[in-house]
């Protein structure tokens, strides 16, 4: 893989983090009484986001080392 293809992952990973981020503080400030459901909606939208943030870091790592991927998995699950 070429460096621009890293490069390009590397900031799909940075703007998913920095929404990640964005909805953590917004769970952070949302009185949670008042307003459960929209708690619910950013909470879920958080659990998906980290779940796609695993995935394009997942990636890097496959890009970068082919030969470590049952090793990797391994390591993934008990974490």
């Amino acid at each position: 893989m070429d460096k621009q293809a890293i490069y390009q992952q590397t900031r799909k990973v940075e703007t998913e983090l920095t929404k990640l981020q964005s909805i953590v503080f917004a769970l952070q400030t949302v009185d949670f009484q008042k307003h459960s459901a929209n708690y619910e909606e950013l909470s879920t939208e958080a659990a998906y986001k980290a779940e796609r943030l695993a995935c394009q870091l997942r990636r890097l790592v496959y890009i970068t080392d082919f030969t470590g991927e049952s090793d990797y998995m391994k390591h993934a699950a008990e974490a």
